[in-house]
């Protein structure tokens, strides 16, 4: 396993797997596996549990007891989508309490208010936790109320993520009261967890945020914000540490969402921003362009489904010419190229100085935007001196054959590329062959996506010697379409 990423769809924590002596296991073949994780609340020796548990056994969690009860102490047990219950989550309670965690992951277990008392049971024992997930999980007033106390005895606790958790009105003045004893969190991820009938507790929750004065982390994505912009951009001011913001589909009205946009500028730390889904439009584009002109540490930025077109395009990639400090960038669904339109020249050159000269440019989504082989052309010399890519997704972009050989010059010079995306994208059987010969010699590819290009069945005897040259590629990671 190469890529974790336990809170947000834009922050990578890249991930190297080590060994150990207390299970042949680690290495990747068993149950779970064990990294040397880096996040942004430090570098941890991180067990990660692969294999969920059975809701009907009673007995399929013991071999993690057992494995806990030998690892001795550790930072990181991640024991996210294992289909934890209450019952087990009781047994697992001493193991847990004594490995000396600094962060806990449990979430994304459709845990409920019975699972709650083990939770909380466990935790009062472990004052040095740093920071805990609970995120995907159904957590309620009650829930919220008993781990209140808890929580705000933890000395060291820098970050708490309850994203997609549905709260209700009265989880909002739950939640409140519970920020209000986690005053110097530095990290609160909230995504999702506010639904839209909640307007009200949302004025709340902010207000109480504003006093989270050292908070560098804040994730309030898919919040009803649209009665709120005025408080949100005074919160806004209060922060003027953050580095990571998460505004991800975020429904305002146009001058609103300027409003909002212009409050960014507030952030000149920021090396992480997702505005992924929340309609920016030209406007916003033209808005958002001079404020990234002064984020020189911007490392990741979301802005798929945004609504940019080509003018925007050409906006962002003006303020993102001078940067080098950028590694992963989304530009996904954003018309650049408007299905059955002329294609902009202009923006298609635009293309070229936003991925020139990015060093560290590592994850790249330029899907759905219909660039063609014209925009291939366009995008591959820009990327000839980015070496550093592990991720590619470029589907749904018409290339054709001849897109596809554009892009065979770039693949060449990727030794490190990971994933590759090109579903869609009108591929016929020459165009993989051609694409299979290049495949042969890049020993890192774990997957690829070539799904709907009506190449059919034929695609595996196409790359069978790409399986035999690449172990890490397995056929289950390979996705395509028999619709030939």
């Amino acid at each position: 396993m190469f890529l974790l990423n336990f809170s947000k769809p834009f922050v990578f924590l890249f991930a190297v797997t080590i060994f150990s002596a207390v299970n042949a296991s680690l290495s990747g073949s068993g149950p779970y596996e064990v990294h040397n994780s880096v996040s942004s609340l430090g570098n941890y020796q991180t067990l990660k549990w692969i294999t969920p548990f059975s809701p009907e056994s009673e007995t399929d969690h013991h071999p993690l007891c057992k494995t806990l009860s030998q690892m001795g102490n550790f930072q990181e047990l991640d024991l996210s989508s294992t289909r934890l219950t209450a019952a087990k989550l009781k047994d697992l309670a001493p193991f847990i309490q004594n490995a000396g965690l600094k962060i806990l992951n449990l979430g994304h277990n459709d845990l409920t208010h019975e699972s709650i008392e083990p939770i909380a049971q466990m935790l009062q024992g472990m004052t040095g936790l740093e920071a805990i997930y609970l995120g995907g999980n159904f957590i309620d007033p009650a829930a919220l109320t008993s781990l209140t106390p808890i929580l705000s005895a933890m000395p060291n606790l820098k970050g708490l993520y309850l994203e997609e958790c549905p709260l209700g009105a009265d989880d909002c003045a739950a939640l409140t009261s519970l920020l209000h004893q986690l005053p110097n969190l530095k990290i609160l991820d909230i995504e999702g967890s506010i639904g839209l009938e909640n307007a009200d507790g949302v004025k709340a929750v902010l207000q109480e945020i504003q006093h989270m004065a050292g908070l560098e982390e804040l994730y309030l994505g898919a919040t009803p914000l649209e009665a709120e912009v005025g408080l949100l951009t005074d919160v806004f001011t209060k922060f003027p540490h953050l580095t990571a913001l998460g505004l991800r589909d975020i429904k305002l009205k146009e001058g609103q969402i300027i409003q909002l946009i212009y409050a960014l500028s507030n952030f000149p730390k920021l090396t992480h921003l997702n505005l992924s889904g929340s309609h920016l439009g030209r406007d916003g584009a033209n808005a958002l362009a001079p404020i990234l002109k002064n984020l020189p540490q911007l490392e990741t930025l979301n802005m798929g489904f945004t609504g940019i077109g080509p003018d925007g395009l050409i906006s962002i990639a003006g303020a993102l010419r001078t940067n080098d400090a950028l590694r992963t960038i989304n530009l996904g669904s954003n018309g650049i190229v408007a299905k059955g339109q002329p294609v902009r020249e202009d923006a298609l050159e635009a293309l070229r100085p936003l991925f020139s000269q990015k060093p560290n440019l590592s994850v790249i989504d330029l899907s759905a935007n219909h660039l063609g082989p014209k925009g291939m052309r366009h995008l591959v010399p820009a990327l000839q001196q980015t070496t550093a890519l592990k991720k590619i997704n470029l589907g749904a972009n018409d290339m054709g054959p001849d897109g596809i050989k554009a892009l065979l010059p770039l693949l060449k010079n990727q030794r490190k590329l990971e994933r590759l995306l090109l579903s869609k994208n009108k591929i016929n059987q020459s165009s993989l062959l051609a694409l299979a010969r290049v495949l042969e010699k890049m020993h890192n590819i774990q997957e690829l996506d070539i799904d709907h290009n009506n190449i059919g069945i034929s695609a595996v005897d196409i790359l069978q010697k790409v399986f035999r040259s690449n172990p890490r590629l397995k056929r289950e990671d390979i996705q395509w379409m028999m619709n030939s």
